[in-house]
């Protein structure tokens, strides 16, 4: 019986004589490292807009981009963007092999090199890619880890009491930041009054949630979408 591995393997592209998986192996890791040079393109065009001082957006910048590359949508070339300032240019050339969705995958976790390690590995051996199923399969165990850490930080930082204390704060109640205030009241204060950082560790930990829940494809996608917006307007002005 036949295969679609099999298929993809057995055809040969008439004008070269090389297989389709073959063919489509290769072209894969050019779409991979365009994705990452359209990406660089759009960073130079932010760090301009950046140095300069314009009166531009980020994300302006990302939609145009994705008009004139015929996407749907913005968020998609702020994924490739994210993506690509992640990794330094060493890195991916290292890794080159992998693809854009290995690296995309790999960055939400600190332990990301070693995810990246292991794909290499893979291909070393078994001469194919790995999925990304794969990888979260065998770091199902750390994942599960950075999920609860992240939770934890949410559960430290975000305590109901203490957001119902200080919303409750007057405006003029200047004596919360007295000498007398102890570390942990510290602590609260300054979520209030700077709350971008502990923002970014529970969109960190809603991005995992999302990509390890049992969802529909399409409500899934939504999540991203979503939580990527979010992720926009907290970044975008911090270049």
């Amino acid at each position: 019986m036949t295969t679609v591995s099999d298929l993809f393997t057995t055809l040969k592209v008439q004008e070269t004589g090389e297989s389709y998986a073959e063919r489509l192996f290769v072209r894969g890791r050019y779409l991979s490292l365009m994705i990452f040079e359209i990406a660089d393109d759009i960073l130079a065009i932010c760090k301009f807009v950046q140095e300069n001082q314009l009166e531009i957006d980020f994300l302006d910048v990302y939609t145009e981009a994705a008009k004139l590359l015929g996407l749907e949508s913005p968020r998609t070339v702020q994924n490739y963007v994210a993506v690509a300032r992640f990794y330094s240019k060493d890195t991916r050339e290292i890794y080159s092999e992998l693809r854009y969705s290995h690296f995309k995958f790999a960055m939400g976790y600190d332990f990301w090199l070693d995810i990246l390690k292991e794909a290499s590995a893979y291909l070393d051996q078994y001469g194919k890619l790995p999925t990304n199923h794969y990888l979260e399969a065998l770091f199902a165990n750390r994942i599960e880890e950075k999920q609860q850490d992240d939770m934890d930080e949410i559960s430290k930082h975000f305590d109901l009491e203490a957001d119902v204390e200080i919303a409750s704060m007057a405006d003029d109640d200047f004596t919360a930041f007295s000498d007398d205030t102890s570390p942990d009241e510290e602590s609260e204060i300054q979520v209030a009054v700077n709350p971008a950082p502990y923002f970014v560790t529970i969109i960190n930990s809603l991005k995992h949630m999302i990509h390890v829940a049992v969802l529909p494809d399409k409500k899934r996608q939504r999540a991203e979408e979503l939580v990527s917006e979010i992720e926009l307007v907290l970044t975008e002005d911090d270049f």
